[in-house]
């Protein structure tokens, strides 16, 4: 019997079953269910050191990161210019 998770996804990989994953959706909306204003901005979603904890948290529980091609872009345009990242809630 597996004892972990990856072992679990690692046997069943082995006998040809597919590995079942979770899919964690993790998205900024206002409350009247806009994630952006009209010109594109997110200029509203408020980002301190609560929500950093928080995103860092969630990062550290998950093995892939699935973007869409926007933020991705966005993504790909910031973090190589990046000057400092959110702090681990261990650091």
């Amino acid at each position: 019997m597996p004892t972990s998770r990856n072992e679990a996804e690692s046997s069943r990989s082995l006998t040809g079953e597919a590995a079942e994953r979770d899919l964690f959706a993790f998205e900024m909306m206002s409350f009247n269910g806009f994630f952006e204003r009209s010109n594109r901005e997110i200029d509203w979603h408020h980002v301190d050191d609560e929500f950093n904890t928080f995103s860092v948290e969630q990062l550290d529980e998950i093995g892939v990161l699935l973007f869409g091609r926007v933020t991705y872009e966005l993504m790909a345009n910031y973090w190589p210019e990046a000057t400092t990242t959110p702090a681990s809630p261990s650091a």
